[in-house]
């Protein structure tokens, strides 16, 4: 079958046309170039994790099946549906690859599922009860079959790359793939339990399908053509994909803002870095990189997304402190001006951005822009930081003099013992 992908070995050198000595055919295997390692890597990534997801499900899932009334037998079966899905996948896989870009299958796999790891997350939110409990099942079922469809079409889709792309090295690459599945299996027992424990059923699928689906904007750069642009198509899955990215933050910052006590802390920390991660969208010229790595571009978006979420949730737990003291619970009044400051900044925020963003980018281009806004982040921080510290000058004010009053201290404290030991 031709090769479906157009990936250039070798091109970190461009051979000298005029030299004589370069154009001599040499019977060695050719080697990997970098590029292609990286993109090799990240294919064996998301299948890691990918693979991760059947044993997650056997430490996780019983618990909840049986507080749905679940019985063993359907427990059994629901993990059934992972090698029959698996059985399908490559028939399936098998006609499409005559129709579609073998690239364009990897994709559609790793999007379905780290969507439908992340759906199946949700299902957590069922009432639990009456016949609630019965679409708790079927949906379940439904989901964990899309998701082991996609699968188990990332396994084929990802092998016939490596026999296509590199039929000399396709020994070894199948090793590193079973190696891939081998420790995906072996290490979620482990991390599944661990996130069950800290944040429920929801959260070790939430994890897992946000870093599969982080997965998917590495592999479409490394696995587009060596044309500078991403298509239309390209461009909109890895958006999407950024955005899930920051709606699942939401459930995770929540859980680290109420439980760290210091939200002013918390807030610096994020702030400082938000900022970083807009230096590296740039990437800023004071960071000296050229902005030719679109890798650095999109993991600079996800961590923008992710702190940009953190600081937000805490800057609203700030307010309802200050609005509401101590108390648990909100008043009318008290909820209706906490939202209305809240929202109000954001969207002010918006229609300053949408109004000075090209006048900025007329005047200092894409990365002079955003190293200026990590710049008022870091400015807004500063002042945070000092209105923090004015809390503890008193303090520092008080231990002052008394170190000027030292000598009087040790006057007064001499004068006590000579009056003890005067008395009779």
């Amino acid at each position: 079958m031709p090769s479906n992908m157009e990936i250039m070995r070798n091109s970190e050198e461009v051979p000298d046309n005029n030299d004589s000595t370069t154009n001599e055919i040499s019977d060695s295997p050719k080697k990997i170039a970098s590029q292609q390692k990286l993109l090799i890597t990240a294919l064996l990534l998301s299948r890691l994790i990918a693979a991760s997801m059947f044993p997650l499900l056997e430490v996780t899932y019983p618990a909840e099946a049986k507080r749905r009334g679940m019985n063993n037998t359907l427990i059994s079966l629901l993990f059934g549906v992972y090698p029959l899905m698996n059985v399908f996948a490559p028939q399936m896989v098998k006609k499409m690859v005559y129709h579609f870009e073998l690239k364009h299958i990897i994709y559609v796999a790793i999007g379905s599922s780290a969507i439908n790891t992340i759906f199946f997350g949700l299902l957590k939110y069922i009432p639990k009860q009456g016949s609630y409990n019965m679409v708790f099942i079927i949906l379940s079922f439904i989901v964990r079959a899309l998701e082991s469809l996609g699968c188990g079409t990332l396994n084929t889709t990802v092998m016939i790359f490596f026999a296509t792309e590199f039929p000399d090295d396709v020994s070894c690459l199948f090793g590193l793939f079973l190696s891939a599945i081998g420790l995906g299996y072996s290490t979620s027992p482990l991390f599944g339990g661990m996130l069950y424990d800290l944040g429920g059923f929801d959260l070790p699928y939430l994890i897992y399908g946000a870093l599969l689906a982080i997965c998917l904007p590495c592999d479409i750069y490394l696995l587009r053509r060596s044309s500078i642009f991403f298509s239309q198509t390209e461009i909109g899955a890895m958006y999407c994909l950024l955005s899930i990215n920051y709606s699942l933050a939401s459930l995770l910052n929540v859980r680290i803002a109420y439980k760290v006590s210091d939200s002013k802390s918390l807030l610096i920390v994020s702030n400082i870095l938000l900022a970083s991660a807009l230096l590296l969208c740039g990437p800023s010229p004071f960071l000296g990189i050229e902005h030719k790595y679109i890798w650095l571009d999109i993991v600079g978006i996800i961590l923008f997304g992710y702190f940009y979420n953190l600081s937000s949730v805490i800057i609203y737990k700030l307010l309802c402190e200050y609005v509401c003291g101590d108390k648990t619970e909100q008043t009318l009044q008290e909820s209706s001006t906490i939202n209305s400051i809240f929202y109000t900044s954001i969207y002010v925020g918006h229609l300053t951005g949408f109004i000075i963003a090209g006048p900025i980018l007329d005047i200092f281009g894409y990365r002079w822009s955003l190293t200026h806004i990590a710049f008022l982040i870091l400015l807004t921080t500063l002042l945070l930081t000092c209105q923090i510290l004015s809390k503890y000058l008193p303090k520092i004010e008080d231990f002052r003099k008394l170190w000027n009053n030292k000598d009087e201290g040790k006057h007064l404290l001499n004068s006590n013992k000579h009056q003890l030991h005067d008395r009779p």
